[in-house]
């Protein structure tokens, strides 16, 4: 469960099998940079997820090489006329929400590390979205 990083990894896990804490900033600074550049890669969903109800989704298609603009646009005037949020998901990047009233949100998914006296926590996805943790 720690090798996987989805989780809190306590420091003296990292100090058994030898982590050097400063190779691990690198890596995850590595990933942070790659991660940079493909958000500016240009990007054409092929679906949008309809929030139906909490817990019901659907999807809404888009046709073939839209750019994320349009799609945008299109999902949008869906969200607004059928009252529903929506969003495009491109996993482990970003999501863009889109809100009955015509709101636009984004949530990046930006690889981090956080390193504290017991313990550090390595996101690298939106794994650690909605979870919250005792200190």
């Amino acid at each position: 469960m720690w090798n996987s990083c989805d989780r809190r990894i306590p420091r003296v896990y990292l100090e058994t099998i030898d982590m050097d804490l400063e190779v691990l900033k690198f890596v995850v600074e590595v990933g942070r940079q790659e991660y940079e550049s493909i958000l500016q890669l240009l990007r054409s969903p092929k679906a949008g997820t309809i929030g139906c109800m909490a817990g019901v989704y659907g999807s809404y298609k888009f046709p073939d090489n839209i750019s994320e603009t349009d799609a945008i646009v299109m999902i949008q005037a869906y969200s607004r006329e059928n009252h529903f949020q929506c969003c495009i998901n491109y996993r482990d990047v970003i999501t863009i929400w889109i809100d009955p009233n015509g709101i636009i949100s984004y949530a990046y998914y930006q690889p981090k590390i956080e390193i504290k006296k017991h313990e550090a926590l390595i996101s690298t996805s939106n794994q650690m979205v909605g979870r919250s943790f005792l200190e």
